[in-house]
């Protein structure tokens, strides 16, 4: 040893100082664990502190909402038309039936409910089904096992219910028969009194629910395996966890999975309640730290309870010494770690000690990159004092196309392209931090962002530089640098395109034609792309590489994210033109394919879709064309056409109105711009109106009046269209409270009214609507959805039980547009439609170029079927003539009238022909 120290000049007191400097190291390294162990155990009890707060908060959430849906689902069964007409009957067997089977239907779909019934006034049963626990079977109660309910004190409560108000009982234990169940239900009743058509009451519907199955909460909980919580609920008699199983024996209700005794926490709380306001409360009691909040439910005046001078709580109870148990090795052996630790410590002390004192700094610091730097997806180099290039990593090579003998010894700066560029270090960070333009070895011209890090020393003296070579960072949305200023892009910047645009002029200068390309990978592959940023830049690193390589010398590659911009000369006719374009984007394809393998990612397939722009004359700027091809490629996503579109001038505008519509519709709402107009449905048999359809407008203060076929996409694209939903039925409902039109016979008047895709697969705005037109009681009306044929097709299951839930509401549906999508009758059958409209192309061309057979064949078997038939688009008095003679019901079309106001339409006389419709008058 001592043989070793003289050979490479280091004295013995080099060893006792490393010696030194390892306990001094490991001394303060055991404080700083130490220290770490105090703020992580505070951590972690503040974590747990945490999640019990939030889980008080989120149970409330969902006990609030599972109030507030039986409460709703009450309201909608007991003015349900099988209720009504069963109370307003003289309670016939079939009214019950159908009374019953709609129970059934709410029963086999209410998670947790165990059962349904309707008493009289008496308390006698008179329609009751049950759902099984064990195997969750429905079943109905045949009429002589019903029973009698007078003595129950659900039935006694619910006798002083007004109109609004729900009965809530507390948490019991089932009883059938007089007999408690085993193994006991904990049981939650509801009770709503019902009235007949006279508003007399009629009786009282209950619903009882499985009380541990009652909260979707609780399941997720158990779910979670948290066998150091117990969360559940406490009321004056007794406490139910949440995290229990079935209960088996009765003081399995008094004792809670952490042992407690109820009595002692419901004292508790009331102790804590009268020392404290905040809620919640938050005290530690034998090592379990507890939080209680109490629910609010007994506030709202809706809900009426046994005994309202009691309230409920929600408890959280966490065994600390399990919740520690539960953490990492750190916190339950913390001195056996501890002194691990500091062994660890002391030999990584004492061994790095004695490499810095072998070596120096600056080669260690050195070796230290360049390893970093051959695990990275960007290209690296090392710099020294001059900025020259001292080491380079493969991926740097890969970028430039030089080898390392080619690098190495070379300045940074003769790999620039733009000679304005300048390295000059920064007084604080010693950072150079931008985008810069370089020239490969073949020529070609590429971006890259450049990050210069100059390395310091521990006495802040600089000993190298480190350079990182990485993707653009570009701002998205700024204007593009073109002649068409109005227009903005998303997905390159305005320098990117004045610095292309110059590159472009100098490159092309001998050249009057040329094109550029804008490309954008999708699908499965752009998805990955953006979602994987590690994968994106090898992508980007790899393509850029293959195309720089393999394309053409005069073609250059500028890459970004999944966005590529190429450029190259085409030949002068345009057969010429059309040929490159193909050629040039199957051999990116081709080349694209390649870096996907290269990447492992052979799997994946390339597609993309592509804008062109082309220069045929010496007057366009290179800026010009840049930009014109990302019009294009706006243009093809936003019309989703084939993988490639050409910049015309047609392709500006329509992008230019597209972004003057999407301007104007942020003002549509505020400005009340929308509103209605109402186009007829004519019955061909008494020749009269039977409906309306309501069909929105749009005037705009700006671009005046638009189609609703160009701002209808863009709403439903920004989901807007939820909005213009509720704002066209608002508007309707007004229309008819003020000018209530009227059928002669008396009949209600139907008023059908578009619904979007979107607002039909939303259960909540389907509930909103639903809302919106019972509140308007508007006695007079049938309203009436008319959903694209599509939509319904998306899914016939999930279709049927929106549309029985609108037919519960009284509210019809049509299929609108019948031809325009799938075209088949074959699914008519499966669709609880009522009404079927044939698309206006079915007719347009009667009897010029269409003989009508179509027409005839459709309304053939869908009479067949027996829905209701309304042919839409007659418009001249030929293909009334011809309509009327076929089997179908209603029609609509210009022939009767254009879309009108309502006052308008109700209002003003028409020809009085024997074939020519009235119109109603007004009342």
């Amino acid at each position: 040893m001592k043989n070793f120290y003289k050979s490479n000049r280091l004295s013995q007191r080099s060893k006792w100082m490393t010696l030194v400097i390892a306990l001094v190291v490991t001394f303060a390294a055991n404080a700083a664990i130490v220290y770490i162990h105090s703020v992580i155990y505070r951590e972690t009890m503040a974590k747990y502190n945490h999640q019990q707060n939030t889980a008080l908060k989120v149970s409330e959430l969902f006990m609030k909402e599972s109030f507030q849906t039986v409460y709703d689902d009450m309201g909608l069964l007991k003015t349900s038309y099988s209720m009504m007409n069963y109370l307003d009957t003289d309670r016939s067997k079939e009214s019950r039936d159908e009374l019953e089977n709609m129970f059934y239907r709410y029963a086999g779909g209410r998670k947790g409910l165990s059962q349904i019934r309707i008493l009289d006034m008496d308390g006698n049963e008179l329609v009751r089904v049950n759902r099984r626990k064990a195997d969750q079977v429905v079943e109905r109660v045949v009429p002589k096992d019903l029973q009698n309910k007078s003595d129950r004190y659900y039935y006694q409560s619910a006798l002083d219910l007004t109109a609004g108000e729900m009965y809530i009982s507390d948490f019991d234990l089932n009883i059938e028969n007089g007999v408690i169940v085993v193994p006991y239900e904990p049981t939650i009743r509801f009770a709503r009194k019902v009235y007949d058509g006279f508003g007399n009451e009629a009786g009282i519907l209950v619903l009882n629910f499985d009380g541990d199955r009652f909260f979707s909460i609780i399941s997720k909980y158990k779910e979670l395996n948290l066998e150091q919580f117990d969360i559940g609920l406490a009321d004056a008699n007794n406490y139910w966890s949440f995290m229990g199983e079935n209960l088996e024996r009765m003081s399995d209700l008094y004792q809670t999975t952490l042992g407690f005794s109820v009595e002692s926490i419901l004292s508790s709380i009331e102790a804590h309640k009268r020392a404290s306001v905040d809620e919640p409360i938050t005290w530690k009691e034998d090592n379990v730290l507890y939080m209680y909040e109490e629910l609010p439910i007994f506030k709202e005046t809706q809900y009426v309870f046994d005994f309202p001078e009691n309230a409920w709580y929600l408890l959280t109870a966490l065994d600390i010494n399990k919740a520690l148990d539960h953490e990492n090795l750190f916190l339950n052996h913390f001195y056996s770690v501890l002194v691990i630790l500091d062994l660890l410590v002391f030999i990584i002390a004492f061994s790095l000690v004695l490499l810095f004192s072998t070596k120096t700094q600056q080669n260690m610091m050195l070796l230290v990159s360049a390893y970093i730097s051959n695990n990275s997806h960007d290209g690296i180099v090392i710099l020294d004092e001059k900025l020259t290039i001292q080491y380079c990593n493969n991926i740097f090579e890969e970028i430039f196309g030089f080898k390392s003998d080619e690098i190495l010894g070379k300045p940074i700066q003769s790999f620039f392209s733009d000679n304005r560029i300048a390295l000059s270090k920064d007084a604080q960070t010693d950072l150079w931090d931008g985008n810069v333009w370089n020239r490969t070895k073949r020529g070609h011209m590429i971006r890259k962002h450049l990050l210069i890090k100059a390395v310091r020393n521990r006495h802040n003296e600089i000993r190298y530089y480190i350079g990182i070579y990485a993707n653009p960072k570009l701002n998205s949305n700024l204007q593009m640098s073109s002649a068409n200023k109005d227009i903005t892009s998303s997905f390159i910047s305005d320098d990117e395109i004045e610095h292309v645009g110059r590159y472009l002029d100098e490159r092309f200068q001998n050249s009057s034609k040329y094109m550029v390309v804008a490309l954008q990978v999708k699908d499965r592959l752009g998805a990955m792309l953006e979602a994987n940023q590690s994968i994106q830049g090898n992508f980007v690193r790899k393509s850029s590489t293959i195309l720089n390589t393999m394309m053409p010398e005069n073609t250059f590659v500028i890459p970004h994210s999944n966005l590529m911009v190429l450029a190259s000369e085409i030949g002068d006719s345009e057969k010429d033109t059309e040929e490159h374009i193909t050629e040039i984007i199957q051999r990116m394809e081709q080349l694209l394919r390649k870096a996907l393998f290269d990447m492992n990612l052979g799997s994946f397939s390339v597609k993309f879709n592509a804008g062109v722009a082309c220069r045929s004359d010496d007057f366009a700027s290179g800026s010009t064309i840049v930009g014109n091809s990302l019009i294009a490629l706006e243009a093809l996503l936003k019309l989703k056409r084939s993988n490639y579109l050409v910049y015309t001038d047609q392709i500006y505008h329509y992008i230019k109105e597209d972004m003057s519509i999407r301007k104007a519709l942020i003002h549509a709402f505020e400005e009340d711009e929308y509103y209605v107009l109402y186009q007829p449905q004519v019955d061909f048999e008494t020749n009269e109106i039977e409906g309306v359809e309501a069909l929105v407008r749009w005037q705009s203060a700006e671009l005046g009046t638009v189609s609703p076929s160009k701002f209808i996409p863009l709403l439903e694209d920004t989901k807007e269209i939820l909005r213009l939903g509720k704002r066209v039925l608002e508007k309707v409902i007004d229309d008819l409270v003020h000018l209530h039109p009227r059928r002669p016979d008396g009949k209600p008047l139907r008023v059908s009214i578009n619904l979007s895709s979107i607002e039909f697969t939303n259960s909540a705005v389907i509930m909103s609507l639903i809302e919106m037109i019972r509140n308007a009681s508007l006695t007079d009306y049938q309203f009436c959805f008319e959903i694209i044929e599509t939509t319904l097709m998306d899914n016939i299951a999930v279709a049927n039980m929106v549309i029985e839930q609108l037919h519960l509401a009284g509210i019809q549906i049509a299929i609108d547009d019948f031809g325009s999508g799938y075209s088949s009758l074959a699914y008519l059958k499966e669709i609880n439609a009522d009404e079927l409209k044939i698309d206006r192309l079915f007719i347009k061309d009667y009897p010029d170029a269409d003989d009508g057979k179509i027409i005839k064949a459709i309304i053939r078997m869908g009479r067949e079927i027996g829905i209701r038939i309304v042919v839409e688009g007659v418009e001249t008095e030929m293909q009334y003539r011809f309509v009327k003679g076929t089997e179908a019901d209603l029609y609509q079309g210009f022939y009767m009238s254009k879309p009108v106001p309502l006052d308008t339409l109700f209002s003003t006389a028409h020809d009085e022909r024997e074939d020519k419709p009235l119109r109603i008058k007004s009342t």
